[in-house]
């Protein structure tokens, strides 16, 4: 294998795409992104799978919820149902950001 062959295997993505298309490397819509998204979509209000696809351009909601909750965001699911467009009825998990624990945050603060 060439050098260039064995450097273009291995080159990540993000530096590939700035090199071709500086341009349009800012509109790139990778995981951070797509996170980012997700995160601000949830401070509204709870949304389902479908929606966060949707709203977020992500299409991989799951993942994305996943980095999440391991990164420290309190992020809950609940089961819910959703009607579909032709009329059938799906159970579908509602996501949502947990409330904080603020019940003894007081014994915590400094005076």
């Amino acid at each position: 294998m060439t050098a260039d062959a064995d450097a273009a295997r291995t080159a990540n993505p993000l530096q590939v795409l700035h090199k071709l298309a500086p341009e349009q490397a800012a509109q790139y819509n990778g995981a951070a992104l797509q996170r980012e998204r997700i995160g601000h979509r949830l401070q509204r209000g709870p949304a389902t799978r479908a929606e966060l696809e949707r709203e977020c351009d992500c299409p991989s909601v799951t993942k994305r919820i996943s980095e999440l909750r391991r990164a420290g965001m309190r992020i809950e699911g609940q089961w819910t149902e959703a009607t579909a467009a032709d009329g059938r009825i799906n159970a579908c998990t509602l996501y949502s950001l947990a409330d904080a624990d603020t019940a003894q945050r007081d014994l915590f603060e400094r005076a």
